[in-house]
């Protein structure tokens, strides 16, 4: 197969985009972003958008280039991402995918059957599920039909905790065989890698990321987006609990702490999908670059 893929998955805030930039540059090629929430041009701070400097430095693909307005999910991700990889490939020869949105890398790479319909009878029990006994109900039902419910998605995220009770409860299947169906992967050799430093410091440089977002303006840039909380996009650790504050329902204090615990939450369940799934390495950010580049070497791809 001709063509090389190198993808850096990982948790939040183990240095995946300062990684993916150094081994874009020395491979001559560019980025294609899996993340669903830097996607959207509206989410910046909350989101851990990389900087302008970051994205002078090589070309991104899917960061900042369509709005939450727009209807955009995997699966328009798997078709536009590969379109856009055939591309890099064909052009340079490799190509680095960079994220931390499992689904999305998983459809980047082996694509996705069409999820089914959901009736309108299944998707109104699950409506009043949600309005009797709200995100514990709805965590408690798929929990009892999936018990690694929390391995495959943020089960604080209300959004997706009712989409997959949906899935399940109209297809009868677990959420690992409605997932496991999949295209053909990628014509492409793929190098697939994830981030994986210490846990004391990696919670550090989440507390110490949490710390500069609300330096750098996150309650601002919350503030600015009231009005689209109820888009799946603003369902997403920091800004939820930013509008709790806005609400006047905690303080300032609890909601700094609350972000940074539910991202590092957020995290543990990254990596837990990293581990789970087949085909990725874990590195430490130390030693990182040295081993993709040694694997692309013994594949036969020399490095200039």
């Amino acid at each position: 197969m001709d063509g090389h893929v190198i993808v850096i998955g990982g948790p939040t805030a183990s240095g995946k985009t300062a990684l993916a930039i150094q081994i874009a540059k020395k491979l001559g090629t560019e980025i294609i972003s899996a993340d669903s929430r830097q996607v959207y041009r509206e989410l910046n701070i909350g989101v851990a958008r990389p900087s302008e400097l970051e994205l002078s430095e090589v070309p991104h693909h899917f960061i900042a280039d369509r709005s939450i307005t727009d209807n955009f999910n995997a699966g328009k991700f798997s078709e536009e991402g590969r379109q856009v990889l055939d591309s890099l490939i064909s052009k340079n020869g490799t190509a680095v995918v960079c994220g931390g949105t499992g689904l999305y890398i998983r459809a980047l790479l082996y694509g996705l059957d069409a999820l089914p319909e959901i009736n309108t009878e299944i998707r109104n029990k699950v409506s009043e599920l949600w309005k009797a006994e709200g995100l514990k109900g709805i965590q408690k039902e798929l929990l009892a039909i999936q018990p690694n419910a929390a391995d495959l998605l943020a089960l604080d995220n209300p959004a997706r905790v009712q989409r997959a009770l949906e899935l399940v409860w109209s297809t009868g299947l677990s959420l690992d065989a409605i997932w496991a169906k999949k295209e053909s992967p990628v014509p492409y050799q793929i190098h697939g890698y994830y981030l994986n430093p210490e846990r004391k410091k990696l919670y550090s440089y989440i507390d110490q990321r949490t710390a500069e977002m609300f330096q750098n303006g996150l309650i601002s840039e919350a503030e600015g987006l009231q009005k689209f909380r109820h888009f799946k996009a603003l369902q997403t650790v920091g800004y939820s609990e930013v509008f709790e504050y806005l609400e006047a329902k905690i303080s300032l204090e609890i909601t700094r702490q609350k972000v940074a615990q539910h991202t590092r939450n957020y995290a543990k369940r990254q990596l837990t999908w990293f581990r789970n799934t087949s085909g990725f390495q874990a590195i430490s950010p130390e030693s990182a670059e040295d081993i993709i580049f040694d694997t692309l070497n013994s594949h036969g791809y020399s490095i200039h």
